[in-house]
């Protein structure tokens, strides 16, 4: 029998069914196979188109995909992302209809992303030169590589060699490179060639010395210019040249150089350098109209004007004067011009010179005669002037009229006059002499007469004179002897008298008036006053009385009230009275004493009592009261403020009081005494070896967490105490102490200290390794790794959660591999337990051969009696 195919596709191991020539239709065995397509990966991952061929078999067929990197599919021809480049065996198994079963599998080679990298390992110097050198290196994606290029670079070379393309001999530009690799995938890149010098050479030229003054002996050269400059390049030793421009301007001259500094690139730096100077060699010309000459007599001196004609450097003429010379009236000024321009050249020297005559003082006439009257009878002699005038010295000019007057007044008057050269005319000064001719002494009467005017006249008229004088009347000088007399008798004299003015004197006169004056009331004095006497006078002395009275003396009349007053305050009174002969009476006197009896001495009291006051109290100061019956007053509390340093303090409270009468009461002391502290004690306690490991052999307790610890305080030594806490946990335990250091003031610092410990553990924790999952099959896509075995590992133990630890062991094997990993778990104090895992693969990559001695296509002849079937 022949393999005939139904739907004519060659009969072979693919056909689904063949059919004999007879009616008997036998299933062909069921075939898998599958190919790919791999997209280019963009970074994101590799796509692979999958598409299975299957034959055989009954149909419908049932897909199981293993991608090899965990993921499957039951589509028949399904696409799959590998998202991380490598090598992956994917692999196809078919179940048919009737529950045969086939699989195929293949090495898909997911490749990484294709990418270009571009590197420049030499640029040129210049831009003119063709050194550059390069490379583009291409990795990923599926080799072979093809480049293609793009360039703007000058005379470039390029070669390949595998996934390098070189190039060389490159100019300055940009080289653009795209690669293709085996799946017609492409990525680019660029390359940016750039000279190595593009930079300009620094150039430095001359800034100092380039104004050159006046009249330089030498001017500037390109050579010069060029000597004096200097340039520095990061590539060699730049090259100087220097353009002279043209001198410009007339005085003021100037001149430009160019410098130019050139590197070996052709780079450049200019800068530009300009020297100036000044060509003057005319000296400057100084005019004035003015001349010198003699001004006169006070004239106004203005000072003459100078003019400069200066081409190139005009200016300010220095004009210099010593001002005014000579001594009295001859005065003179001179003005020197002077000017020297910028170049140094000298002005012939102007000079100006006023004389003057300076005369503005008047001449002054004096004398040392006065104007007056001359008395009586005089001899008039003329009196003498005498003048004084510096420059135009000359006579005085004196006038008189000669004697005038008629009767006894006579005068006479001399007028003196000068006037200089000049003009200035002296202060006319005038003499006048006056004088009385007389001879005739004068004469005073008058109508009183001397007499008595009996008792106590009403008023006393003093007696009129009378005069006679011809030339020189006047008042009659009447002497008044005043009120004479004692006791009662008085008189009273007046003498007049008249002395003319030429010494004539008159006959003197004399009256007398006498009488009888008592109008004088008497008066009563003492030495005493009004007074306090203080406290407790020792006796009481009264005062004493006296009378003045000139006509009747007589006894004063002296009443004493008696001693006055209850308690302490007393007072006595003295009442003085006096009445004379003429009923004139006296003003009365009255004296009055006052006192203080008071013998007892005041007493001070308080409630308060000296004492220790505790710590921090509020202190508040005692108070004292007074008992005083007569000048009762203020306590004088005193008091020196708060006493001691650091915590102890005391303060003292005097209480003092003397009374008016000189009676002191006993001093009263009080005194408080107390500890000032608000500030706690400062508490160190253990911080360090808490954690007391496993099993310690002994805890602490309160003695040793008390002696561990320490305090200080400001006010001496802290009384430190501790309370234990209960002892938590069961494998992990811990135990806590309160501590408090107390101060003497009651004022702590609480601390909390804390010890952990792990008590009685010496069983080993329990280690549980995978037990599962260990025969990893075909071609693994991961092998276990020492984090994966401790990820699928776990333990437990009865004080805590141990650590594990995994030990990787050598791969064994060929087709079928293994490797064994050493599993730890350790707990906190050490105890352990070990296991091994021991993972199984094969590693098998060959595609089986399937091979047969039977030939395809052989005819059997007719009625073969038996039909073989191949073996394969």
């Amino acid at each position: 029998m022949s393999w005939k195919q139904q739907i004519n596709l060659g009969c072979s191991f693919q056909t689904p069914k063949c059919s004999s020539l007879g009616p008997q239709i036998v299933n062909a065995p069921l075939s898998v196979i599958f190919q790919y397509d791999i997209a280019c990966n963009l970074g994101s991952g590799s796509l692979v188109g999958f598409t299975s061929y299957v034959t055989g078999g009954v149909q419908p067929y049932s897909y199981n995909w293993n991608f090899g990197d965990g993921s499957t599919s039951t589509s028949a021809s399904p696409q799959h992302t590998y998202t991380n480049p490598g090598n992956y065996t994917a692999s196809l198994i078919v179940t048919d209809a009737e529950g045969d079963i086939q699989s195929y599998s293949l090495v898909i080679n997911a490749p990484s992303q294709l990418l270009l990298g571009s590197v420049v390992t030499q640029n040129p110097l210049c831009n003119n030169h063709t050194t550059g050198t390069g490379s583009f290196t291409a990795t990923g994606g599926v080799s072979p590589y093809t480049f293609n290029v793009t360039t703007n670079t000058a005379n470039a070379n390029f070669s390949q060699n595998g996934d390098v393309y070189s190039f060389s001999n490159a100019g300055p530009g940009v080289i653009e490179v795209t690669v293709t690799d085996a799946n017609s995938c492409t990525a680019s890149s660029s390359a940016t060639i750039t000279a190595i010098d593009n930079e300009a050479p620094v150039l430095t030229v001359p800034t100092t010395g380039l104004a050159l003054g006046c009249n330089p002996s030498s001017l500037p050269t390109v050579a010069s210019v060029t000597a004096a400059s200097s340039a520095t390049d990061d590539y060699g030793t730049p090259t100087i040249t220097a353009i002279a421009g043209a001198v410009t301007g007339t005085c003021e001259k100037s001149q430009p150089f160019t410098v130019t500094a050139t590197d070996t690139c052709g780079n450049t730096d200019v800068e530009t350098v300009t020297y100036t100077w000044t060509e003057d060699l005319i000296a400057p010309v100084i005019l004035t109209t003015a001349v010198s000459e003699d001004k006169g007599c006070n004239p106004t001196i203005v000072a003459p004007e100078f003019t400069l004609t200066e081409a190139c450097s005009p200016g300010d003429i220095v004009v210099a004067t010593a001002g005014v010379t000579g001594t009295g009236c001859a005065k003179s000024q001179t003005w020197t011009a002077n000017y020297t321009d910028a170049c140094n050249n000298a002005a012939a020297e102007v000079s100006v010179t006023y004389t003057w005559t300076e005369d503005l003082i008047a001449p002054v006439i004096s004398t040392t005669a006065v104007s007056g009257d001359k008395g009586c009878n005089p001899a008039i002699v003329a009196p003498v002037f005498t003048l004084t005038e510096a420059c135009s010295p000359g006579d005085i000019v004196v006038t008189t009229a000669g004697v005038a007057g008629t009767g006894c007044e006579k005068s006479q008057t001399w007028t003196a006059n000068f006037t200089d050269a000049c003009n200035n005319a002296a202060d006319e000064v005038s003499i006048t002499y006056s004088w009385i001719e007389d001879l005739v002494k004068p004469v005073i009467v008058t109508t009183a007469t001397n007499q008595n005017l009996g008792c106590n006249p009403e008023a006393i008229v003093p007696p009129v004179f009378t005069l006679t004088e011809a030339c020189s009347p006047g008042t009659i000088v009447v002497v008044d002897g005043g009120v004479q007399g004692t006791d009662c008798a008085k008189s009273q004299t007046w003498t007049a008298n008249f002395t003319d003015a030429c010494n004539n004197a008159a006959d003197e006169v004399s009256i007398t008036y006498s009488w009888i004056e008592d109008l004088v009331k008497p008066v009563i004095t003492t030495t005493a006053t009004n007074q306090n006497l203080g406290c407790n006078p020792e006796a009481i002395v009264p005062p004493v009385f006296t009378l003045t009275e000139a006509c009747s003396p007589g006894t004063i009349v002296v009443v004493d009230g008696g001693v006055q007053g209850t308690g302490c305050a007393k007072t006595q009174t003295w009442t003085a009275n006096f009445t004379d002969a003429c009923g004139n009476v006296a003003d009365e006197k009255v004296i009055t004493y006052t006192w203080t009896e008071d013998a007892i001495a005041p007493i001070i009291a308080t409630t308060a009592v000296s004492g220790d006051k505790g710590c921090n109290p509020a202190i508040v100061a005692p108070v004292f009261t007074l008992t005083e019956a007569c000048s009762p007053g203020d306590i004088v509390v005193t008091t020196a403020g708060v006493a001691g340093t650091g915590c102890e303090k005391s303060q003292t409270w005097m209480a003092n009081f003397t009374d008016e009468c000189g009676n002191a009461a006993a001093e009263v002391s009080v005194t408080y005494t107390w500890n000032e502290d608000s500030e706690a004690p400062v508490l160190t306690v253990p911080t360090a070896g808490l954690a007391l490991g496993c099993n310690p052999s002994s805890l602490p307790t309160v003695s040793s967490v008390i002696e561990a610890s320490s305090a200080t305080d400001n006010c001496g030594t802290p009384t430190i105490t501790a309370v234990e806490g209960a002892v938590t946990g069961t494998c992990s335990k811990s135990q806590a102490f309160t501590v408090t250091a107390t101060d003497a003031c009651g004022n702590t610092d609480v601390e909390t200290v804390t010890y952990t410990w792990v008590d009685d553990d010496s069983e080993a924790p329990v280690l549980t390794v995978p037990t599962t999952g260990l025969a990893l099959g075909c071609n693994p896509s991961s092998l276990p790794t020492e984090a994966s075995v401790i990820a699928g590992s776990s333990a437990t133990d009865d004080c805590g959660t141990p650590a594990i630890t995994a030990l990787a062991g050598a791969i064994t094997g060929e087709c079928t591999k293994s490797q064994t990993f050493t599993v730890t778990a350790t707990d906190g104090c050490g105890n352990t337990d070990v296991k091994t895992v021991t993972y199984t693969w094969t590693v098998d990559t060959e595609l089986p051969v399937i091979s047969t001695t039977a030939v395809n296509n052989q005819d059997l002849g007719c009625n073969p009696t038996t039909i073989t079937a191949p073996v394969f």
